[in-house]
């Protein structure tokens, strides 16, 4: 409560278009999740293409804490996903904007793996799901635990990755499903 009560607000621009929109191309919606012992994130960015440069505008954002049950962590990397499928607000802008393309980061390759297999999937098919770094991942700050007034000062979090406001994506290989993590493996062995 401290923490809240001296903390400056916090002003996220909720302009996404700047100049003329006809000079726009498709937009692009960017999700990264992630997840912690502590609690799980995912927060949406909005890229826009124009003529004059590429920028990135924050669209949304859902932290929750860690269920208070002991979980694994792949089944808490599962969590992150989960929470970024739902909080895409992707079909609720489709009919503002022209959305040519998804795509959604997290930095686990266990929870991409199992998006192969399980109800992620019917949210957010797994062609649009990608692997980034854990340090290129703004979900890292919220589920690693912030106090609002620190949350207020890390750029990232508000922008996204530096990467995103460029044209091109970090490098990355899109999921392989037939090479399972150790992790996922040690999880099926214990549900079995």
């Amino acid at each position: 409560m401290s923490g809240l009560q001296n903390v400056e607000p916090l002003i996220l621009p909720r302009c996404y278009l700047f100049g003329n929109p006809n000079s726009i191309s498709p937009y692009t919606a960017h999700g990264f999740c992630d997840s912690s012992k502590r609690a799980y994130a995912a927060v949406v960015y909005l890229c826009v293409n124009t003529t004059c440069g590429r920028y990135v505008k924050f669209l949304a954002s859902k932290t929750r804490v860690a269920p208070v049950a002991q979980q694994s962590i792949p089944r808490l990397e599962l969590l992150s996903p989960l929470i970024l499928a739902v909080t895409t607000v992707v079909n609720v802008l489709q009919d503002e904007f022209d959305i040519a393309d998804t795509v959604c980061w997290t930095d686990s390759k266990v929870a991409l793996f199992w998006i192969t297999v399980c109800e992620i999937r019917k949210l957010v098919p797994p062609k649009h799901w990608r692997h980034c770094h854990g340090t290129e991942n703004p979900a890292n700050i919220p589920s690693r635990g912030m106090t609002a007034s620190e949350l207020s000062q890390v750029r990232e979090w508000r922008e996204g990755p530096e990467w995103l406001s460029k044209s091109e994506e970090p490098r990355c290989v899109r999921h392989d499903s037939d090479d399972m993590p150790a992790e996922c493996i040690t999880e099926i062995k214990a549900i079995d």
